[in-house]
């Protein structure tokens, strides 16, 4: 009897995937390197028009869905919001129907998933049976149910799924929880945006903006997700102050991928404490990071 596997993973792990095996392929020469980006390339193209490429699974992807078992015919992604190239990178690298679903502690977990067939990236699906899915204005932020071309605002959600409150906590409990029509509804904090078709997109999160000193509002969560895919690093965070103009990153490198940049420099005599010192080596890698931003459409500059 054939059996198969439902795997359901958080993104960070997903982003490790990514990372590993982008590490092992561009590590065997340039030719090597330029050709995965191209198989990459070549079959996402293909798949978000619905085809596969049969040819490239056996020479390129065979190796890589063998990583995870060689019988995992799904995969379903949640946690925290999946970056589009992630996505479409482990969709084509290990040749299986890849989703999103979204939901919260307080929903009793799944709010909504995507549809096995739905080919999009950055969204979260449709409500789930018994739940309801509705978009309250976010005057602060910005974000209206009348904005055009698609509604836009915080996420509530209703139903028999949702949790009765917080143990203990009756102050914010009654912040996060309202009873109307005899449908219990929790506000997540969550900024969504719903599509004509039904599906949802996480666009921000009320309490992961931070104001900067002109007013401007960015979601430290958004700039982490896309520039934690670079394969230069394991680890970042985000910091973000009212009084500055700007964001910092705290970033930890990954001392392979590292020590490769370095060569390219003529600087793999320095240990990796000095490369991460290195005045060169750290503007190449902040070179790096801004293409790699803007590929993810960040407003990212370089300084110095």
């Amino acid at each position: 009897m054939h059996t198969f596997l439902l795997v359901i993973v958080f993104q960070l792990i997903l982003d490790r995937i990514r990372k590993s095996v982008t590490e092992v392929a561009e590590g065997k020469g340039d030719f090597s390197k330029a050709f995965f980006r191209f198989a990459i390339k070549y079959k996402v193209w293909w798949m978000t028009r619905g085809f596969d490429t049969p040819l490239l699974n056996v020479i390129v992807f065979k190796k890589v869905r063998e990583l995870i078992g060689g019988r995992v015919k799904f995969v379903a992604s949640g946690g925290a919001p999946l970056s589009p190239d992630t996505h479409n990178f482990i969709r084509a690298a290990l040749s299986k129907t890849t989703i999103q679903g979204y939901g919260l502690t307080e929903t009793a977990a799944g709010a909504t998933s995507m549809a096995l067939d739905d080919l999009s990236t950055g969204r979260v699906g449709t409500p789930l049976m018994g739940c309801y899915i509705r978009l309250e204005d976010w005057e602060e932020g910005g974000y209206h149910k009348t904005d055009y071309p698609n509604p836009r605002g915080e996420i509530i959600v209703g139903g028999d799924t949702v949790t009765k409150g917080y143990y203990k906590n009756e102050p914010l409990t009654k912040e996060c929880y309202r009873e109307e029509k005899g449908i219990r509804w929790f506000f997540t904090g969550d900024i969504g945006e719903i599509y004509p078709d039904g599906t949802i997109k996480i666009i921000d999160r009320k309490k992961d903006l931070v104001k900067l000193q002109f007013g401007e509002y960015i979601s430290l969560g958004q700039v982490e997700t896309e520039l934690k895919t670079c394969t230069l690093l394991d680890n970042l965070c985000v910091y973000g102050d009212s009084f500055e103009t700007y964001l910092v990153a705290l970033v930890v490198p990954n001392r392979n991928q590292l020590q490769q940049l370095a060569k390219t420099l003529h600087k793999d005599h320095l240990d990796f404490s000095d490369m991460c010192q290195d005045s060169d080596v750290v503007a190449a890698v902040q070179k790096a990071l801004v293409d790699h931003g803007k590929k993810g459409k960040l407003r990212l500059r370089q300084i110095g």
